[in-house]
């Protein structure tokens, strides 16, 4: 089978949840990306409308074991 067929009927048959997790570089940003979707009601996509809301994570260099 072609590599990229088989690529993409593995990601057809993949399970996907409605939330997705974006990393900024900035936390500027973020705010950014956050402010602008709410202004606008969300980011169209593929006939939806996708929302942002700020999550708050640390980094796992950032964190001492």
């Amino acid at each position: 089978m072609d590599p990229t067929a088989e690529i993409t009927e593995a990601l057809r048959k993949m399970t996907s949840s409605s939330n997705a997790i974006v990393v900024f570089e900035t936390e500027t940003m973020r705010d950014a990306a956050v402010a602008l979707s709410s202004e606008h009601g969300g980011i169209p996509f593929e006939g939806a409308q996708l929302k942002l809301e700020r999550l708050e994570c640390e980094d796992r260099k950032s964190t001492r074991l």
